[in-house]
């Protein structure tokens, strides 16, 4: 909660590297709390306002929620996609190789995206969608984590480099039960189109030669979380 969202944790002392490895365990349950979040306030919206408008608040309070976490990350790994990872890297400060117009255009367009996906969503089941999404995403995400640190020379943040099988197998082992549990057998589309992804994810990274860094972590969020909506209509929830 401390790494993955905005709410106060008033800890004394802040989690050490280590330490937030052993909890990345624990990232698709931070995730399906946000999920919950996300479906309480769009059903509470949807007694005085329009569905669209309830739809559009959703993806605005997981934003908030996170702590624009994810937001941010992909702004920045869109740019260092957009630019390469010498430029990024040489400008990291000053943003001087976009002026911050990529990573603003990349934040506001993956919003739209997901806002858009939503509305297609079917409204009998999109509770359901809404609960799953983050979860999903924060799967997803320690899969990428995992994978990307047998491909990359460097790793930021350190705790990626720490994550072992224990981590991802007990996160995967949740993420399933509870994809199960709302989906019965069309948990495991969910779950082979997420792998494929993150397979993908990695592997574009491993052609282009990039190094681990925390961007990474919310350009795989956001993106998982748009591919998730955009399948949720067709899996029948």
């Amino acid at each position: 909660f401390e790494s993955l969202t905005a709410l106060p944790t008033n800890f004394l002392m802040r989690a050490s590297e280590e330490e937030r490895a052993r909890a990345s365990a624990f990232f698709p349950v931070v995730g399906l709390f946000l999920g919950i979040v996300m479906n309480i306030t769009h059903r509470i919206s949807l007694l005085v306002l329009p569905e669209d408008m309830a739809d559009f608040l959703a993806i605005a309070v997981l934003a908030l929620a996170s702590g624009g976490f994810h937001l941010k990350g992909f702004g920045d790994w869109l740019e260092r996609f957009f630019a390469g990872e010498q430029a990024a890297v040489a400008n990291s400060t000053s943003r001087a190789f976009s002026d911050g117009k990529i990573r603003a255009s990349g934040i506001i367009l993956i919003q739209w995206l997901q806002f858009l996906a939503l509305t297609r969503v079917p409204s009998s089941y999109k509770s359901v969608a809404l609960t799953l999404m983050p979860m999903v995403t924060h799967w997803v995400m320690i899969q990428v984590c995992y994978g990307l640190r047998f491909f990359t020379v460097t790793a930021f943040p350190d705790f990626c480099s720490m994550i072992g099988l224990k981590e991802v197998s007990t996160a995967t082992i949740f993420s399933l039960a509870v994809l199960t549990l709302y989906l019965r057998l069309n948990a495991a589309t969910v779950a082979a189109i997420m792998i494929v992804f993150s397979i993908i994810f990695i592997l574009l990274h491993r052609i282009k030669g990039w190094a681990l860094r925390e961007d990474v972590l919310g350009a795989v969020g956001e993106t998982s979380g748009l591919l998730f909506l955009v399948f949720a209509p067709y899996l029948n929830l």
